[in-house]
């Protein structure tokens, strides 16, 4: 029996249970189970009395396993049961199934934050068309700069980040004079209206400036086979399609 005074040292198991399937889907869909501990415990700021506290502490049942890293397992056991891990993964190994990758994406804009948790929110490099901008006409302006700036948020940085700035059709990293590299972060289905794409890793790929706009006006196909891909950054096959059928050849005014 749990005592009173512990009765919000943690989150609700539930809400493990979902930050941890979100967890392994934004680090490539399988970690090991020592990697899920901390970085759980960061993302729902526990204390360190919490993160130390044994079963026996807590349940009072003797035992000196870690209560936070029982909580956890516990969620491991609910996401085996519901089909979202795959039980036939090496010893330790926490695996998504292709069921479990399906439904963590449905909530992964909820837990954003566990992907963007080891990012250090550093300045980037912005278009030159975003500068150029600042002179045109003041309607044109708002319009224009609200669509460039949109497109550089947190997210999309690290997208940049985590790829090395290299462009995931063709590879290319474009160096400036100054040693520093860039890059620019494409939403694949469009934030803006009529598309209203959300604004989450799975959408968002790293691409040269040539095959940004090739992609913004639709001149060009998306595979996911072609797409230079890293483990901690997945590109789901549903906005692949959305862009093939209502982005591709569409006729848009240069």
């Amino acid at each position: 029996m749990v005592v009173t005074r512990f009765s919000n040292t943690f989150p609700r198991y539930k809400e493990v249970e979902d930050a941890l399937m979100c967890l392994l889907y934004f680090r490539g869909g399988c970690l090991v189970s020592g990697d899920t501990y901390e970085p759980l415990a960061d993302y729902f700021n526990l204390t360190t009395y919490a993160r130390h506290l044994s079963r026996d502490e807590y349940f009072g049942d003797y035992s000196k396993q870690s209560a936070w890293e029982n909580r956890v397992q516990y969620g491991r056991r609910r996401l085996k049961d519901l089909g979202y891990l795959d039980p036939n993964a090496g010893r330790a190994v926490w695996k998504l199934t292709k069921k479990g990758k399906r439904q963590a994406a449905t909530i992964s804009e909820k837990h954003i934050k566990l992907w963007l948790s080891d990012y250090v929110d550093t300045p980037t490099l912005k278009a030159m068309d975003l500068i150029y901008s600042k002179e045109m006409e003041e309607t044109v302006r708002k319009q224009y700069s609200e669509y460039r700036i949109l497109r550089d948020t947190k997210i999309a940085r690290k997208v940049k980040e985590l790829h090395k700035y290299r462009c995931q059709l063709c590879g290319q990293a474009i160096q400036l004079g100054n040693g520093r590299l860039y890059a620019e972060a494409h939403h694949i289905q469009h934030l803006g209206s009529p598309h209203c794409g959300p604004d989450i890793p799975s959408n968002i790929i790293c691409v040269c400036p040539n095959h940004h706009v090739r992609l913004d006006y639709g001149a060009i196909r998306l595979e996911v086979p072609q797409l230079r891909t890293c483990p901690e950054h997945v590109v789901e096959d549903r906005y692949i399609q959305y862009h093939n059928a209502n982005i591709y050849g569409e006729v848009r005014q240069l």
